[in-house]
């Protein structure tokens, strides 16, 4: 496979970009890289709106063109977060372009959740 950089990203003028855990390591980076070729808008979801309020300060800071990027508060272990988020998101943007999601953590056999996993592959 041939490398990749970020000059492979194409012109996204009109994508509106979801990217979970934006405010720290590879969904920050996501982001970083993504609002340099025009994005419409890039949703930032994480679940602390400081730390969030304060990446997304210094994401648009970094962006020559001055990124359209929204806090989108989300839990991923909460399912009622997930459904707020989703109706918050629906509030504001009636298509999904890009859903990017770095955020799954390797936390051995057991994951975290209050709602039931239907998965049976984890089992």
């Amino acid at each position: 496979m041939p490398p990749f950089s970020s000059q492979d990203i194409p012109d996204l003028h009109d994508q509106v970009i979801i990217v979970t855990g934006g405010n720290t390591g590879l969904g920050y980076e996501t982001i970083r890289q993504l609002s340099l070729h025009n994005p419409a808008r890039i949703y930032l979801s994480a679940r602390s709106k400081d730390k969030a309020t304060e990446a997304i300060k210094r994401l648009q800071e970094a962006s020559p063109k001055g990124a359209d990027i929204k806090f989108l508060q989300l839990d991923l272990a909460s399912f009622e977060s997930v459904k707020a988020a989703a109706a918050n998101f629906l509030s504001q943007d009636t298509a999904l372009d890009v859903a990017n999601l770095p955020t799954a953590r390797d936390r051995g056999p057991q994951i975290y959740c209050n709602y039931p996993l239907k998965t049976p592959w984890l089992q």
